[in-house]
């Protein structure tokens, strides 16, 4: 299985499906983004750790919520794939 969480990215017009595209605080985002932690066929130690970063999308945002989500694809782009 590969693992990874939902996020939002900056919108890219030749990356990203325009049903993605959402506007928040006049800045565009594609939603919906899987962004892998580990992907199938990658070997995790018992004791290994993976840190990224996450930062807030709305300027008085103060919590943010985390979904996890897991696929049997390699390289799945969204988490609705």
């Amino acid at each position: 299985m590969t693992y990874g969480i939902n996020t939002l990215t900056t919108w890219d017009l030749d990356k990203h499906p325009e049903e993605k595209k959402v506007i928040i605080e006049g800045e565009e985002f594609c939603e919906d983004v899987f962004d892998a932690f580990v992907r199938k066929g990658e070997a995790v130690g018992i004791d290994e750790v993976h840190v990224k970063t996450y930062c807030p999308v709305r300027a008085r945002q103060t919590v943010m919520r985390i979904i996890f989500y897991a696929t049997e694809s390699i390289d799945g782009k969204f988490v609705d794939d």
